[in-house]
Parts: structure tokens; C-alpha cells; sequence
């Protein structure tokens, strides 16, 4: 199966077998989830807990005040897929 062929909600275990990096960035470009490329295979990456959104929103707001008014920086979010 090529990544081509993978839809956007893939379920887990049609992630399993080994994937290139590059064969892992073209999923990514092509569906909306976020994944982990551990050794060749691709794990979807679960939502947060209350505790991990709370320290990363206090860190995200902490940088955006530091950089506010800096127009070549930019702060985002853990959403952001990059």
C-alpha cells in the first residue's frame, strides 16, 4: 500500500509494517492526524490530557507575550502539525 493510498483516518494497524521517512512525511502531508515515526513505523499520536494541555497552554502563552510585536516570530500551539 502506498502512502498515497491511505486515507485520513487511518486505523492503527494499517500503519504497521515499515515506512520510509519519506513515505512518513507525504502521510502527514496528506491527512489531518498527527503521527510518531519511531524506526520505520507510524503510530497516530492520542489526544492530551488535562495536565500536559494546561502546562503547554501556560508555556504558549508565556512565549507569545515574550514575542508579541516581534513580526518575524511566531508562536503555535502542540495542534500545530509541522
Amino acid at each position: 500500500m502506498t502512502a498515497a493510498a491511505i486515507p485520513p483516518t487511518a486505523p492503527a494497524q494499517v500503519l504497521q509494517r515499515r515506512y520510509s521517512v519519506e513515505e512518513y512525511l507525504e502521510i502527514e502531508r496528506k491527512t489531518n492526524q498527527k503521527h510518531i515515526f519511531i524506526n520505520g513505523l507510524i503510530y497516530p499520536m492520542a489526544g492530551a490530557k488535562p495536565p500536559h494541555l494546561r502546562i503547554s497552554g501556560n508555556v504558549f502563552g508565556q512565549l507569545y507575550k515574550i514575542l508579541e510585536g516581534q513580526s518575524c516570530l511566531e508562536v503555535f500551539s502542540s495542534e500545530t502539525k509541522i
